[in-house]
């Protein structure tokens, strides 16, 4: 039994250290790009920045809490950190403090653009490196962004980053996404809730742009089908949002019935996936607050409703806050917001309202096409 329990004891310890092999291609939040494992550990210096957290520090050099609590002398019971405060880490990884630079807000730029092209997280960059600046970002704004020490020289080179005062390179444009023909002759006839379609054409495929979740159930009258991919194109070039946005449940070939949807009948309605937030795994359904991007949610219904061509828009009251968060440090005015989102009123005239059951997904309706003569709202 003893030799037993040996043999047992080694396979543990080899599965152990086989694990960090096995993860070697998942990047923690808090890990440094371009880390790698150095012949033998040493101790080094960790500076905290603001909002940072001890198990990011863990999974930054690939050590324990409880060790990084105890090189420390933390408290166990309830370890806290602040920005500025050093740490001692004993680590093999080459991780080494990050630099604070400053950024130039360019035209067009949101706080989640802003967060792609420095590859950090946007919540951080808003509410702990950025306070200040709830109101909404305006061109010629600076903001504090905390980035790799490698890559600070390169984003020094890049459009609105600055390390020592120099006046910043304007940016390039963002190129429009491709746009692909959308099929002519497809007409909304009825209601939503008890029309059909004529011609019924189903929404092009368009990787760029957006992902058909159930192609079979994409079909859509050509006006909708058209709004839809502008809308979308629009704000992926303003916004430079690149993950998967899924495209959900529209309408069958016909029209007609669909459960179990209580409309969905006339081609003018289309189910999207609230956009995932940086760190989430492709294909998730976004059950939870945390797993949405809402500053691309606020950039994806603003440019659904600036087409002109949206009645309105369902999303669970559970979920309209966080949107209006984002929709007010996006600049939107206090009128804006009134007429746009019904959270915290009753308003039922708003464009985005409640409906139960959406909290994953927004539920768009689109208006009736000017050549759409037996199209009814």
């Amino acid at each position: 039994m003893r030799d037993r329990s040996h043999i047992a004891l080694a396979l543990g310890t080899a599965l152990l250290l086989a694990l960090p092999a096995a993860y070697a291609g998942a990047v923690p939040p808090g890990a440094a790009i371009g880390a790698t494992a150095l012949p033998e550990a040493k101790w080094v210096k960790h500076r905290v920045i603001p909002g940072e957290r001890i198990s990011e520090i863990c999974d930054r050099y690939g050590v324990r809490s409880h060790q990084l609590i105890k090189w420390n002398k933390l408290d166990p019971k309830r370890p806290r950190i602040r920005a500025g405060q050093q740490l001692r880490v004993h680590t093999r990884s080459s991780a080494s403090d990050r630099e604070r630079v400053r950024y130039v807000v360019q035209r067009g730029d949101s706080w989640a653009r802003i967060a792609k092209k420095h590859d950090v997280d946007s919540g951080k960059l808003r509410k702990h490196w950025n306070r200040k600046k709830e109101r909404g970002l305006r061109a010629g704004d600076t903001v504090v962004v905390w980035v790799e020490r490698e890559m600070a020289a390169s984003s020094a080179a890049t459009a609105g980053v600055t390390t020592d005062g120099a006046a910043p390179a304007p940016s390039a444009p963002t190129p429009a996404p491709p746009r692909v023909a959308v099929p002519g002759g497809s007409l909304s006839v009825g209601s939503p809730s008890r029309g059909r379609l004529i011609g019924g054409a189903r929404m092009p495929d368009n990787p760029a742009l957006y992902t058909l979740r159930k192609p079979e159930s994409s079909y859509g009258s050509t006006h909708a089908m058209t709004q839809l991919q502008d809308a979308i194109a629009t704000f992926r070039q303003r916004s430079g949002f690149d993950r998967e946005l899924v495209i959900g449940d529209m309408s069958r070939r016909r029209g007609g019935r669909f459960r179990p949807h209580r409309s969905h009948r006339s081609g003018r309605d289309v189910d999207i996936r609230l956009p995932l937030a940086a760190g989430i795994a492709k294909g998730t359904v976004p059950t939870q607050m945390s797993q949405v991007d809402w500053d691309a949610a606020w950039g994806l219904i603003r440019a659904l409703i600036n087409t002109g061509q949206v009645d309105y828009i369902f999303l669970s009251r559970s979920r309209q806050k966080a949107l209006r968060r984002a929709a007010t440090r996006a600049g939107t005015s206090e009128a804006e917001l009134e007429r746009l989102i019904q959270f915290p009123t009753r308003n039922r005239t708003a464009v985005v309202r409640h409906s139960r059951g959406h909290v994953k997904h927004l539920h768009v309706r689109f208006k009736c096409g000017s050549t759409e003569a037996r199209c009814r709202d």
